[in-house]
């Protein structure tokens, strides 16, 4: 897990997202140095253990997202807290150079995105949805931002599979008709996390942050996860 540190880092400043963003409104500064994005209590009972479990679930299967750890806020609260990261990501002003920069050259990588989306039931994975970070081989995808996902779009855990309207699967579609799309690579993501250890989901739980948890009947979650390869079978025709 990402929470290695001692003690927990403390924000120090605040400030609200002015851009419109309805799946994150506050980011933070660190009493580390470094600038968060906060996913709180306040936006959603839910939110900050989907953001952990998630980010969790794609570090054990080699998927790659910012840094994150729990925070403490001003209010003495505790957030979900993803690490600011110096990246690069797609917009619709950005036009084809971008798109082939972007999402030509990480097909592999993009498509396990998409195939760990489906499995959580994430709706929102749009193509200004990723983020990329120069690397020494070249562009790095991190996966981040699940707030329209698992357990905190809905219970049990999100919806699977996805409507044709949804933004991940409209963006996904985009990319399958340019050629910078893997079918058989994300079906191959959805099945590492079936094959991840019985009490995996489990972990990711007990190392959430107690005040995340809290009172939440995880029964049917757990069970859905016990029973996922079953699960599995029926959200991946997502992908499709």
């Amino acid at each position: 897990m990402t929470q290695n540190n001692l003690f927990m880092v403390k924000i120090l400043r605040e400030k609200q997202n002015t851009s419109g963003s309805l799946g994150l409104q506050f980011f933070g500064e660190g009493d580390d140095g470094h600038e968060y994005a906060l996913k709180t209590l306040s936006e959603g009972a839910l939110l900050p253990a989907t953001e952990w479990v998630c980010y969790n679930l794609c570090r054990a299967i080699g998927i790659s997202t910012p840094d994150f750890l729990a925070v403490e806020r001003l209010d003495g609260s505790v957030a979900f807290g993803s690490r600011m990261v110096i990246a690069d990501q797609f917009t619709p002003a950005s036009g084809v150079p971008e798109l082939v920069k972007f999402f030509a050259s990480n097909i592999i990588a993009c498509s396990r995105i998409y195939g760990m989306d489906a499995f959580l039931g994430n709706i929102d994975r749009h193509l200004g949805n990723f983020l990329f970070r120069q690397s020494s081989t070249g562009l790095q995808p991190l996966a981040f931002d699940f707030d329209q996902a698992w357990v905190n779009l809905s219970m049990p855990f999100g919806e699977t599979p996805w409507a044709q309207s949804r933004k991940s699967k409209l963006a996904m579609d985009f990319l399958k008709q340019r050629g910078y799309f893997d079918v058989a690579v994300a079906i191959k993501a959805g099945q590492d996390l079936v094959n991840l250890p019985n009490d995996a989901l489990q972990i990711a739980l007990n190392t959430c942050h107690p005040s995340w948890t809290k009172g939440v009947n995880w029964t049917t979650t757990l069970n859905i996860w016990s029973q996922r390869a079953t699960h599995w079978s029926n959200a991946q025709s997502s992908l499709n």
